[in-house]
């Protein structure tokens, strides 16, 4: 992941229910905002067409307005034109979405988000979660 700034983000309020959004992608990507107040479950689905896309989940762990390495909580790169995030347990905070395309070819997109407050947490985001917090107090990016 190359380090690109997240001050051009759009807000977007994700709730239990899905939100859902279309919009148009050329050769650079588009950026939402997103809070959320506790641990929940969320759920994301890219639909591209035309050309295919990608979608990326990111926290600026280090509040510098940048997204840099370590700082991608979870990405969906299919080769097909569906993309999909699942977290059980994705913890408080401020996160980002990155759609971001495969081509220059224009491509439309359709995007739904949900999140649902939650208890429980995935075995595979907790080690993620360990990981980074061991990463951060070693100075590691």
């Amino acid at each position: 992941m190359s380090d690109f700034r997240l001050d051009s983000a759009q807000s977007l309020k994700v709730r239990s229910n899905p939100v859902r959004l279309s919009d148009r992608l050329g050769d650079d990507h588009k950026l939402y905002q997103f809070n959320l107040k506790q641990r929940s479950r969320f759920s994301l689905n890219l639909r591209s067409f035309g050309a295919n896309a990608d979608v990326e989940l990111i926290q600026d762990r280090d509040r510098d307005g940048r997204a840099e390495l370590g700082e991608t909580v979870a990405s969906s790169r299919s080769t097909s034109r569906l993309d999909a995030i699942d977290i059980q347990g994705l913890s408080a905070g401020t996160y980002f979405l990155r759609v971001l395309p495969k081509s220059d070819d224009a491509m439309r997109y359709r995007l739904q988000v949900a999140a649902a407050p939650t208890n429980k947490i995935s075995e595979a985001y907790e080690i993620v979660q360990r990981t980074n917090a061991f990463r951060e107090s070693k100075g590691l990016p």
